[in-house]
């Protein structure tokens, strides 16, 4: 029945067209066990949260945060089902952009959580080191612009027009950088621009984290 439906996709009839349901359950379980992991995501959050709220365990502060992890934990799902969405229709990949947010957002809320963690068996000294949150506060953005343009690149299977290291494709500064001459949508969908843009900001972690 699900191979059925899969063969009515503009995926099926534009890329995987005669496929066999042996190949199909390749990528169907892929796909099946991803959401059975987020299930239970769900479950093994929400589980000692009800009992931990009941019993009194958290602060009204703890109560906040953990309530924003839940609804941006929702929100993934949402944001992962509106992804998913996006290659049904006649166009048979995701939409790199929901790929990036899909992603982006995961990590916020792997961040938050972790942060909250920190603040329950850390909990802060009062002393700082300006230099330092300063510097991390730098490394976030760039991190964050290397994830961001990741997932871009995996939607747009952009490491396959540029398989070479450390040079692209042979070239220091390769060709066809802003091709078409709007600079601003080469960032984003010109997969050469995007692979050097990728590789850049990794050196620029790799220098920051040295630092």
């Amino acid at each position: 029945r699900e191979f059925e439906a899969y063969r009515a996709s503009p995926q099926f009839e534009q890329v995987n067209y005669g496929m066999t349901v042996g190949e199909f359950k390749r990528i169907y379980w892929w796909e099946y066990v991803h959401r059975l992991w987020g299930r239970l995501i769900g479950l093994v959050f929400a589980v000692p949260f009800l009992i931990f709220w009941r019993k009194g365990r958290l602060s009204p502060r703890q109560k906040k945060h953990v309530l924003i992890a839940a609804a941006l934990g929702g929100l993934q799902g949402i944001l992962g089902w509106v992804m998913v969405q996006s290659g049904l229709d006649d166009i048979p990949s995701v939409s790199p952009y929901r790929l990036a947010a899909h992603l982006l957002l995961a990590l916020f809320v792997f961040s938050w959580l972790w942060t909250l963690m920190l603040s329950v068996f850390f909990p802060r000294q009062g002393t700082h080191y300006p230099g330092i949150r300063k510097l991390t506060g730098w490394l976030l953005v760039v991190l964050t612009l290397q994830l961001f343009y990741g997932g871009l690149m995996s939607g747009l299977k952009a490491g396959l027009f540029a398989p070479t290291f450390p040079t692209i494709n042979g070239e220091w500064i390769p060709g066809g950088l802003f091709a078409g001459g709007n600079w601003i949508a080469a960032l984003f969908e010109n997969v050469i621009t995007m692979q050097l843009v990728h590789r850049l900001t990794a050196v620029v972690i790799l220098l920051l984290s040295s630092l």
